[in-house]
Order: structure tokens, then sequence, then C-alpha cells
């Protein structure tokens, strides 16, 4: 009470603390309430109610922080955000200052109008908002969101947070109050409604209006969006960065991050051809007038008073403020330079440095050059014979020749102009034309009257003046002759040309030209040389008496020119000529300095030679030139050229070798590729030849290798000689025969490929030939190709009987394919059953079955019902079995994770004891059953003698499957047990020896099983050695005594003689090793 209340409806004590707020409630009484309260304060305009952010939208932020309306005057203000970063940007419809990208950088609020009734309009504002604001109360209960807002039960926004930190507040439920509170009850947040716009109601309202109401700002083409991007701001930005385009359909961030770009409808589409999002033009607002120094970066003052950009480049200068003072201080893109303390100490203006005045260029009189012509070089040549224009449009080589008119152009004959020059100015022309020495430097007069250039050259003579006192006299450009003052002493001119001398090239007459282009006689020795043509393609032409070479149509095709008199070499090359560094080596031979031998010492002494060089002429000579040898050219003598004559008329085979008709090797490929050249036939000189004239390759003689044929028997290994003196191979087929020796002394030898029969000695024995009987015509089975069906009937292809299986298993052989002979083979040819046609089957009358076929066929469905039989007691017994053994199991497993010092051993054994019994009890039961159903042992007694005489029934499989299930059952209980009882040794002394009640019926049960069904037993031992259970039943119950059942029944154990002469069930490794038969 008595405290007074802010701007921003909070109560505050005497230090400025929060200690309560206040609500404006809707009602007249708070109208009056609310002008009553700035009538007594006079409170400035700060204190009255706060326009909206939307009066904000589009407005900058100055350099101050503040943001001004149309008449200047502060309506906003930056809260948020750093001002050097705000400072220039625009604000939005929420407060934020937005960057270049749509980023949010700052915050602003707004200012208090002022006004001369702001007291009703603070009112009526106030009543207006507590209208169309919402109690509080719709808060209370609801929790802020992540994104600092309040949702109804609809998920629309009702609030948000406008005090406290959303990473804070968010989770946390609101009271009715908008306080958001932490754990301790302090308040943490506020969170203010939004405001309820009837947006149907003004429309409505408008719609009802006159039409004479003025219409909205007009919104530019959406055709302006095309191509520009959205930012996560939802705003399209144009080039200048000016807003143009709002979102308002779409994820602006998704959108953003996308990089798609609007159309010219404003839509954005996705890679799939679907409309993504939306897009509106928005009023482009004229933008402000832009800063004098806007768009430059890193403005300091620098000496003189001058602005520099970051580059360096000078872009302002001083107008306000001290120039030293303000050095190197930063300046704004307003020009104001501020202090530390935001205080404007100067001010710069843009700098433009003066640019001179641009002279007006005189008009130049071009009229003396009409009728002058343009040379080649692009140049007009004045009367004194200078340059005084060059050409300044057109090309030179187009317009040489053409004249000028008065104004320096040139026309083409549809008088268009083409061309046009421009004045050599006059300090750049050439003074005068060059004289007649023009070039030649350091002319000098000497005697004769004659004028020479800096190298001795005569290059004028004296046409004025008395030579003999002009000698030593500089001569210039012009001619004139000058003493050391400059005085013209008599004069010069250049010699005259000399007219050309028909040169007389009859001395080539019949001279050869060489390869070097030299015309040599027939010593070697040049009397010209080629001028016109090719060297290597006229080499070895003569010449004419005119220099001219010949082409065999007598067409001129080069022409040569005599060498002068003093140039001429008379006398040839000496025999050495072209090696370079010769010297004497051992032997008297002289190398090149290659190392390559050239020559041969002829005169001299050797070893005292031997190191000295040799002249091209063959000469050795000392330090002081006296000849001391000679020597004379040395060239390996040519090898003998090969008579290849024998290769005429051969070919290539594929071993590379170059043969004969009669396939005998004459020689071998030396030069291409083998597989492209064979087939290919070889010429006499060694050059193999394609199909199209080609030579690709070049064979050689072989000598000393074996070149005869191969013989009769090449490409056999072990031949032998049978007893009839045929020769066979490995495979036993037929290859030859004896034709000389006797077959059965040369039985057991072997035959080499010439067909020659060797002893050990290597001595011929006996002569073989190739030969191979004759193959008698075989007759094809009728039935080859068909198949057999299930009947064991083979059928042709109307469906007729034809044959039948006589001989296979007809299980293996149905749909199987008979071969030529009438066999039956399997897949990979192995015969496994015959066939015979039915007019082949003799038909024997059937007497019906004999007294053993009868007998037999009881004792089998004996046998068949006791197998049945047994498989129903085992089957019971394994289902009582089973309950047994899983609580064993269960029992045993608890005790095992059992800690050592809370296990009760002694409980143990009493819970596992009677089931133990009581298995026992039950296998035991079993046995008896089994043995019951054999009172006489007539039973036993057929099968110990029927023994793997037949194959099993179905029966008998059932149960050897259950007699396999109980076993696994038992066995695997039993040992699990075992294991997990050797860390308990009180129980593993109480029950180990009870497990013999178990195993000793289950051995009884499977022993009677042996007595009645013995084959029985080899399924079981089969089933179980599947399931990697052998080892461990045999571990069991292998020293219960089984093994001498099974020798009792020949089914396994004893020694190897009784293994041998036994059954098939006893050589099982599984009933002997399972059941305890040894080994």
């Amino acid at each position: 009470t008595g405290k007074k209340i802010n701007d921003k409806g909070e109560v505050l004590d005497k230090n400025g603390k929060v200690i309560g707020h206040v609500n404006i409630v809707p009602g007249e009484a708070a109208e009056n309430a609310t002008r009553d309260l700035l009538e007594e304060l006079g409170e400035l305009p700060e204190q009255s109610e706060l326009p909206g952010l939307d009066i904000l939208d589009g407005l900058k932020v100055n350099k101050k922080g503040q943001i001004l309306n149309e008449d200047g005057e502060p309506i906003g203000e930056l809260v948020d955000g750093e001002l050097s970063q705000c400072a220039g940007k625009k604000c939005n419809d929420k407060g934020e200052v937005l960057d270049k990208n749509g980023q949010v950088i700052g915050r602003v609020k707004t200012l208090a109008q002022e006004g001369e009734d702001q007291a009703e309009e603070a009112a009526d504002e106030a009543g207006e908002q507590a209208e169309q604001t919402p109690g509080f109360d719709i808060f209370d209960g609801r929790k802020l969101s992540k994104k600092g807002q309040v949702f109804d039960d609809e998920g629309e926004p009702i609030g948000e947070l406008v005090e406290g930190d959303i990473a804070t507040c968010a989770g946390r439920q609101v009271n009715n109050q908008g306080e958001i509170l932490d754990d301790e009850g302090n308040v943490i947040g506020r969170v203010q409604p939004f405001e309820q716009q009837q947006e149907e109601e003004e429309e409505e309202e408008g719609e009802g209006e006159g039409e004479g109401e003025e219409e909205g700002p007009e919104l530019p083409p959406l055709s302006i969006l095309d191509g520009l991007t959205v930012n996560k701001a939802g705003k399209l930005l144009d080039a200048n960065g000016t807003v143009v385009g709002e979102l308002v359909e779409g994820d602006a961030k998704k959108l953003s991050k996308s990089g798609l770009t609007s159309d010219d409808q404003g839509q954005f589409w996705d890679n799939k051809g679907h409309v993504i999002g939306r897009a509106q033009t928005v009023p482009v607002e004229e933008p402000d007038e832009e800063a004098i120094f806007a768009g430059l970066e890193g403005l300091r003052v620098v000496e003189e008073g001058f602005v520099d950009d970051e580059e360096g480049n000078r872009v302002g200068i001083i107008t306000e403020g001290d120039a030293k003072k303000l050095l190197g201080r930063a300046v704004d893109e307003d020009g104001d330079i501020i202090d530390k303390r935001g205080s404007v100490v100067g001010h710069a203006e843009r700098y433009e440095p003066e640019e001179p005045e641009e002279e007006v260029p005189e008009e130049v009189d071009l009229s003396f050059l009409q009728g002058k012509e343009v040379n080649k070089a692009g140049l007009v040549i004045g009367d004194d014979g200078v340059p005084v224009a060059h050409l300044i449009e057109g090309k030179a080589k187009d317009l040489a020749g053409r004249q000028l008119d008065d104004q320096g152009q040139i026309w083409n004959d549809k008088g268009k102009v083409i061309g046009r020059i421009e004045l050599i100015p006059e300090e750049e022309r050439e003074s005068k034309p060059e004289g007649p020495f023009a070039g030649l430097e350091d002319l000098r007069v000497i005697e004769g009257g004659k004028v020479a250039d800096e190298d001795g050259n005569v290059v004028g003579e004296i046409t004025d003046g008395n030579p003999k006192r002009l000698i030593g006299l500089s001569v210039d450009d012009d001619g004139d002759i000058v003493d050391r003052y400059g005085n013209v002493k008599g004069h010069a001119e250049p010699l005259p040309e000399e007219e050309e001398q028909v040169i007389d090239n009859s001395v080539l007459n019949g001279k050869v030209l060489n390869k070097q282009g030299y015309v040599v006689d027939e010593n070697g020795i040049p009397f010209g040389r080629l001028i016109e043509g090719d060297a290597k393609e006229l080499a070895g032409r003569p010449c004419d008496e005119n220099g001219d070479i010949h082409n065999d149509t007598g067409k001129v095709v080069g022409h040569c020119e005599v060498i002068p008199e003093d140039q001429r070499v008379h006398r040839g090359e000496g025999p050495f000529a072209g090696h370079e560094g010769l010297r004497v080596v051992k032997d008297g031979w002289v190398e090149d300095e290659d190392g390559n031998t050239v020559g041969q010492l002829v005169e001299g002494n050797v070893k005292r030679l031997v190191g000295m060089a040799v002249d091209e002429d063959g000469d050795i000579i000392d330090k002081y030139g006296n000849v001391k040898g000679h020597a004379e050219p040395w060239e390996a003598p040519d090898e003998e050229q090969v008579d290849l004559s024998a290769l005429a008329g051969t070919s290539i085979n594929k071993n590379g070798n170059a043969v004969d008709g009669n396939g005998q090797i004459i020689g071998r490929v030396v030069e291409g590729d083998i597989k492209t050249m064979i087939g290919k036939k070889v010429d006499g000189q060694g050059q193999i030849w394609d199909n199209a004239g080609n030579v690709v390759g070049r064979c050689e003689l072989v000598f000393g290798e074996d070149t005869s044929p191969e013989g009769p028997f090449a490409g056999f290994e072990g031949l032998q000689i049978m007893k009839d003196g045929t020769v066979v191979t490995q495979a036993g087929d037929i290859v030859g025969r004896i034709i000389e020796g006797e077959p059965k002394k040369l039985l057991g030898h072997t035959v080499d490929e010439d067909g020659d029969i060797v002893d050990k000695n290597g001595n011929t024995i006996g002569k073989a030939e190739r030969w191979e009987p004759e193959e008698k015509e075989r007759r094809i089975n009728p039935m080859s190709g068909k198949r057999v069906n299930k009947e064991g009937e083979v059928r042709d292809e109307n469906g007729d009987l034809i044959g039948r299986l006589t001989d296979g298993n007809l299980g293996h052989c149905v749909g199987q394919e008979i071969d030529d002979a009438g066999n039956v083979v399997d897949v990979d040819g192995n015969k496994i059953g015959e066939c015979t046609l039915l007019e082949n089957i003799v038909e024997e009358e059937y007497e019906g079955p004999s007294e053993e076929e009868l007998e037999e066929a009881r004792k089998r469905e004996e046998e068949r019902q006791t197998a049945e039989k047994m498989a129903n007691i085992c089957t019971q017994t394994l289902e009582r079995m089973q309950p047994i053994c899983k609580q064993i199991k269960e029992h045993m497993e608890k005790a095992d994770r059992t800690p050592k010092e809370e296990l009760d051993e002694e409980e143990l054994v009493n819970k596992v004891k009677p089931l133990i019994e009581e298995g026992g009890r039950i296998l035991q039961e079993c046995n008896g059953s089994l043995r019951g159903l054999d009172p006489d042992g007539h039973i036993a007694a057929q099968a110990k003698g029927r023994a793997g005489t037949k194959e099993a029934t179905p029966e008998e499989y059932r149960l050897a499957e259950t007699l396999k299930e109980l076993t696994t059952t038992v066995v695997t209980t039993i040992d699990d047990a075992k294991k997990k009882l050797n860390d308990m040794p009180y129980a593993k002394k109480k029950l180990n020896p009870l497990w013999g009640l178990m195993t000793q019926p289950l051995f009884q049960i499977l022993a009677a099983v042996g007595l009645l069904l013995a084959g029985v037993l080899g399924l079981v031992g089969q089933l179980l050695n599947g399931l990697g259970l052998g080892g461990l039943v045999n571990g069991l119950m292998g020293g219960l005594g089984i093994n001498k059942l099974l020798e009792a029944f020949g089914l396994g154990g004893g020694d190897k003689k009784k293994k041998s002469g036994g059954s098939g069930v006893g050589n099982l490794p599984i009933v002997g090793g399972l059941l305890g038969g040894g080994k």
C-alpha cells in the first residue's frame, strides 16, 4: 500500500525491487482510474500505455539506438543487440532487427506517443486492451513450450513469454496471474496473452463501407519474385537487399536451407514437382537517402585531414573538427566521427579530386593531305619524303594505294568511308629523308678516294674534293665530308651497284649431286652446291651445263651453282674424314672416340704409337708434326649371306616353326607375332607374308636340331605290347600291332614314337606300326534314350510298352535314362540297372509264394508288430520321464546360481533324490514291459539270426527315434547334474551313486530292444551320433557290459576277426563306441 506503479505494472519498494504486479480490469472504472492517475501525476508520455510494435515495421534504427517516425520524433528504441550492428537496419512488426540475410540481431520496443489528450487516449486504449486481451486465468495450469509460447487444447498459441529466460522457464506451469514460478516459489518469468483480433468482423465491416473508400497500397506483381530465395525469416530479398516478398505457405527454414527459388507465380517447387511453399509480394518502400559513405568499410582519418577506406583509397575529407586530433579515428557511413563515449567530434564529406578541364582540341587542317596515298605500312608520306600521318582506322594492307580527301578520310568505290588517318605530331616526325649512307656507322675516307665503314668495307667513293687531303675525314649520312670544325670539304656517293655477272656453270656438266647438297666429281671434290631443290630427293642425279638437275621426265627439279675458285677444295677428303678422336690402340688397331674399330696400322712401330692421334689422312703425327706412322681404314668383313631358299614355300605352324608339306621343321620365326602368322607362307629370303601382301615377320634356318617329322606313335605315352601282338595305350585302346619280332618275347616292352621296340640297352628288338581294329557296327537298343517309369516299365513315344527293368533297384532307376546297350545310367554315366525288351523276357509261370517266403513274411509281420508295441511303451515312458528330468535340471541350475555360502546342499539332496528314484522306477517299468513282449524268447532268436539282413521298417524307425529322445533326455540330465555337483562336495557324495538307478534301467531297455530288434540299435546310434552325443552316452554307459550283448547278436565288440565276420550293424562305429564295444 502506498507504493508506486511503473509503466510495466510493477509495484516497487524504496530500493527499486519488484514486490508486486498490477493488472488492468476491463470496465469503466479502469478507464476512470487510469485517466485520474495520469491527470494527478502529470506523467510524461513514456508512462502512458505503449503503442504496438507494428508501428516500427520497416523503420531503421539510427546511430543512437532510436527509431524515428516521419516527423523525426522517436517512437522506439533498441533494447537488445549491439548498436554498431543494428544501426541502419530495419525492424519488423515483431520488434526484431534483421540483417541482410534475415537473421535477428537485435530487438526494439516502442515509446509512448505525445499528444494533447494522452490521458484520454491511454484510458481508451487501456479499456480496449482490457476488452480485447483475455484474462490471465486462461494460462492457469498450462505449460510454457520450448519456443516460449503457451498453447490451448486445440494447439493454438494463446500467449508468449515476455519476461524471463526461455531455457529456464520452458516446461514450467503458468499460474492464473501469468507468472512462472521456480521450485522455491520465486517469479522467474511472465507470460502475456495474445490479442484476439477478429479479422472476419473487420472484413465484413470493410465490405459494408462505401465505394468511395480509398484502396490500400497496390502490391507489385508476383513476377518480381522469380528466381529469388527465401531466408530463415520468411523474407524474399532482391539484389539490393530490399524485402520484396514474404512467405505465406511452407517452412521458411527448410526452404532457406534447400536453396530453392521462387517462380514467377511466387511458388516453390521440390524435385518431384510438388509445390511446397508460396510467397506474396509486399509494398516496396522507397529507400531512404543513402548515406554518403554507404558500402565503404574500414574508414579512417589519415594525414592532412583525408579519409581512406580499408584498401587505402582516398574517399573523403574532414569538414568539421581538428584533423590532427581526429587522426586515426573511425568514420561511419554518415561521415560522423565518434569518440569512445559515442559523441560526434567531427564530420567528413566525400572527396573527389578536381579533374583538369579537358582541353578542346583545335581543329587540324588536313587539306594538304588531299590526294596523297597510304602506303603498306599505313603511313602517308609528305612532300619532303618523310611520314606526316598514320592510319588510325582500317587495315593498312586493304587501304594501301588509296587517296585521302581533305578531311583525312579514305573512301571506297561505293562512297563509304573505310579508313581515317591522324597527323603525326611535329616533334615526332623525321626531319628529312635518310641520306645515301644512312645506317652505316663511323664512315671514313681512305686511300684511293674510297669511303669505308667501321669494318673496313668500301661503301663509297669521293665525287667532290681532293681525295688525298680528305683521307681520314669522316663522312655523314648525306655523303658530306666535314672537318673537325664542321666545314664541308667534299662529298661522296655510294658505290654503284655492280651488275650481276652471269655465272658459268658449264664446269658442273656431268657431275653428280651428293646427299650433302654438293656437286662432286669422281674423286669426291666439290665443284658446286645446290641452291634450289631437296638434296635428299635429288642425290645421285647429274647436272647439265646450266647447273640444272632434271627428273626422269626431263623436268627441271633443282638448280646448282659453281663454288667460287677461291672457296673450292682442290683435293678430296682423307680416308678417315668424318671420324673424331681417332687413337691408336693395342695390336695396331685404330678406334674412334666411341671405341669403334675403324682402321689398322700399316706403317710404324705399334708399341710406340699406342695412344697417339690419327688425322683424317691416316697419318700419325707426334707433337712436333713429324709423321711417325700411317693407318688405313678397316671394316669388318661382311657376314656370309645365308642361303634361305630352303624356306621357300614353307608355312608357319602354331609353335612358330616353318614346316614343309610333310611337317618337317625347316626354320623358326625370329621376328613378328607368332599368333598372327600361323598358316602364313615364307619366301626364299625368309620373309613371312600375310594375305594382303605385307611382310609380317622373318624366319631363319634351323641347324643342329631334329627336324624330322613326328613318328607314328607321337603323342602316346606308356604304350604296352599285349599277348596277341597288339599295342595298347594305358587306357586299353588298341593303337598298333607288331610287324617285326615275336610278341611273346616283346611282351612288357615299350614302344617309342617311331614304333621301335628297344631293350634296356637301347637295342631295337622289334618294330610296330599304327593299326586299329575295324569297329563293328554297333546295334543301338530300341530303348535308347527312353526312361524307366515308376512301374519299372519302358514305353515308346506312343506309350506302348517295349521293355522292363530286369536288374537294379527300381527306386534308384525310376526316371533315369537308358543308353544304347540297354543299361540304365545315372547323371554321371554310371550303370545302375538293366532293361530288357519284352520279346527277350522269358515269362515264367507264377506258382505262388513258397513255404520259406510265407515264413519270412510271417516273421516280418511279427517283428513289425513288436516294434510298434515297443514304440508305444517307450513313448509313454518318455512322456513320464521328461517332467522328472526337467525338475532335476531346474533344481541343479538353481543350486548352481546360488552363492556357495548360501547354498543348502542337504536340501538339494532331499529334492533331487526322490526324483532320481522315481525316474529309475519308471525306467524299470518300461524295461519289464518290453521284456514281457517275448516271454518265450523266440522273437529274440529270430532277431539274432536275421540281424542286418533287411531294411528297417517305419515302425522300427519310430522306435529308434523314441529311444534316441529317451536316451538323450536321461543322459544329458545326468551329465549336466554331474558337472554342477563338482563344486558341491556333500551333494556330490550323496547323489552321484544314485545316477545308476537311471542308467542301469536305460541300459536294460536298450538291451531288451536289441534282443528283439537288433537293427534298431544301429539306428539309435546313428541318430545320437548325428547329434554329437555319442561320446557322452559312451562315457556314461560304456562300462555296463552292453558290448558283450552286442557280440552275442553279432552287432559289435570282440576282436577284429569277429568284426570282419559280423553283420553290417556291428560295423557302425556308433554302436561299438556308444554302447561299449571295444576297439
